[in-house]
């Protein structure tokens, strides 16, 4: 598959949110469960331009395939070196490269933006996303006990963290 890595511009709101609102629908990778609106997507878009990164995987056709975003963990001052980070990726280009390629812009990116460290919270039952941040370099330092509630189910969330 042939795709570019480059951040993410308000044209691509409409793509994105199909890319998410594919995963979201699916149900299995992500603790994200409302669906995005185009005004939504472009909210997240301005929100990540403006505090952190988001960079996406587009096809030559301009279809993006692959999202991954870094936003502040939190507001408060002592942490505004830590960013949390999330990555999708569409099921036509899983295993494509895409979601390496992002994470090579991303954590260029995010350290641009004075981030030192980058927090990922894996639902406990994706074990393809927690072997994927374990082989970028992330390290598993806890889990947090029924984190998610999604569609009614409790999940466990794995926490992980990498240094840039």
């Amino acid at each position: 598959m042939d795709f570019t890595i480059r951040e993410v511009r308000e044209g691509d709101a409409e793509s994105c949110m199909a890319l998410f609102n594919a995963i979201i629908e699916e149900g299995k990778y992500t603790a994200l469960t409302e669906p995005f609106t185009v005004e939504k997507q472009l909210d997240l878009i301005h929100l990540c331009l403006s505090k952190g990164t988001y960079q996406v995987a587009v096809t030559t056709d301009d279809r993006v395939v692959g999202i991954q975003v870094v936003l502040p963990l939190s507001e408060l001052p002592a942490f505004s070196h830590v960013g949390d980070i999330g990555t999708y990726v569409d099921t036509s280009a899983h295993r494509q490269g895409v979601a390496r390629a992002l994470s090579e812009a991303t954590f260029r990116n995010a350290k641009e933006k004075g981030f030192a460290k980058i927090m990922a919270m894996i639902r406990g039952d994706n074990l393809r996303a927690q072997a994927f941040y374990e082989s970028i370099g992330f390290e598993p330092i806890g889990v947090a006990k029924r984190q998610a509630r999604i569609r009614g189910e409790f999940f466990d969330e794995m926490l992980n963290e990498k240094f840039l």
